[in-house]
């Protein structure tokens, strides 16, 4: 009997011991954290490594109209209204709600040991770097970007580029905790010294519906997104208007994110080139973010074109990840890292560069082959998925990742 009594002591105190060695990790994003942002997205599948790891996750995201709370993929976040920064007297106003309104959030949490901070230098994240000096947190800077000069043409723009490479080059190299989304960025930081951590996109892929088959033959292209600068989209569009009328007769390309005035004034896409298309191009405009998975999965194949340069190369494109987890292979030239996940012929097809006669060739190869073999191709690219997007891949590389950056677990 005494022996019992000593063991149910011994579990007590083991329990005590584990709810004192509890870790705390806060998650920072300087945009408002919500589904339909993939860098949020982004952030909470790293919550939801470090909940694998026993963290408790919170997440903090800014928003310039309005504040709001709730969870998201099982981590609860809130949203800190900082109004506009036009002026720098805002800034100044901005900084002192931003330290009060953080102080009072975080004043009902415990500590945080770990802060990762998925922003540029600005007021949000000079305020959260002051908290964890102050608190003796540890932080690890999540880096997605290297923003292409064009983004800050303009004279008002400059100091912005000027931030943003400073960050860049300067604080992350500072901060010397690094997770890199490409191999790109990841080389760049480790050749400063940096520990660092290569993830890319990361979902949780049992949240996508298996793979869907199209038994006819008519060929099922999808976009997905707001293309903006990034993307080549109107490259892709004139490309499927260099084709024969009686071949793109079989082919239908649903754009989703994207309306006829996008087209024309961001793509730069005449309307003849519409017009010539006819029934072929589908613009569905945005529609709810939850429907988009099920939308995807009944393409044939994603598209996407990217030029060869810098900021192509540095980032990695959500799209991919997320049409892999709807069990569709992406038609697309490789940058990036885009050649580890699109083999062609097996989870999608190459695309020799970004041109509209590229694009074309690749098309002209995806109406050669048989429901059967489009099909084999999109079972290819779930597999892919679930082997390489899926966060739980990523939660050992995670822990080795915090050992080396001395945060013991």
């Amino acid at each position: 009997m005494k022996s019992c009594l000593n063991t149910d002591v011994d579990e007590k105190s083991i329990l005590q011991s584990e709810k004192k060695e509890k870790k705390y990790a806060l998650i920072c994003c300087e945009h408002i954290v919500s589904a339909e942002h993939p860098n949020a997205i982004r952030m909470a599948m790293l919550g939801r490594i470090l909940q694998e790891l026993d963290y408790e996750v919170a997440m903090l995201g800014v928003n310039s109209k309005y504040e709001k709370s709730g969870e998201h993929e099982l981590i609860p976040y809130q949203n800190i209204c900082v109004g506009s920064c036009t002026k720098l007297s805002d800034r100044f106003r901005t900084r002192k709600k931003l330290i009060k309104d953080i102080d009072n959030y975080l004043g009902t949490r415990q500590n945080p040991h770990i802060i990762i901070i998925a922003s540029y230098v600005g007021v949000f994240e000079s305020v959260i770097r002051k908290y964890a000096q102050k608190n003796k947190a540890i932080i690890i800077q999540s880096v997605c970007e290297w923003f292409d000069k064009q983004v800050f043409l303009g004279k008002l723009n400059f100091l912005g580029l000027l931030r943003n490479r400073y960050s860049l080059r300067v604080m992350n190299v500072h901060v010397g905790k690094i997770i890199a989304i490409s191999t790109l960025l990841e080389s760049y930081y480790k050749k400063h010294k940096c520990e660092c951590i290569r993830i890319p996109t990361v979902l949780d892929t049992t949240k996508w519906i298996a793979p869907h088959y199209n038994s006819d033959d008519l060929l099922r292209l999808v976009y997905a997104g707001t293309p903006g600068k990034k993307d080549y989209l109107g490259n892709a569009i004139i490309g499927l208007a260099l084709l024969p009328k009686t071949v793109r007769k079989k082919i239908r390309l649903d754009l989703y994110g994207v309306n006829m005035g996008d087209l024309i004034s961001i793509l730069g896409i005449s309307r003849k080139v519409v017009d010539d298309i006819g029934e072929s191009l589908i613009v569905h405009n945005r529609i709810p973010f939850e429907k988009i998975p099920e939308e995807i999965r009944k393409a044939d194949f994603s598209i996407l074109l990217r030029p060869n340069k810098r900021y192509a190369n540095a980032g990695f494109p959500t799209k991919v990840g997320e049409s892999m987890a709807a069990g569709v292979p992406v038609i697309a030239n490789l940058t990036s890292d885009l050649s580890m996940y699109i083999k062609d012929g097996q989870t999608g097809l190459v695309v020799k560069d970004e041109s509209p006669e590229a694009f074309s060739s690749a098309v002209y190869r995806a109406l050669s082959l048989t429901p059967k073999e489009k099909y084999q191709m999109k079972l290819n690219a779930r597999n892919m998925a679930e082997k390489c997007f899926d966060y739980r891949e990523y939660i050992e590389t995670f822990r080795q990742f915090l050992g080396m950056c001395g945060i013991a677990r």
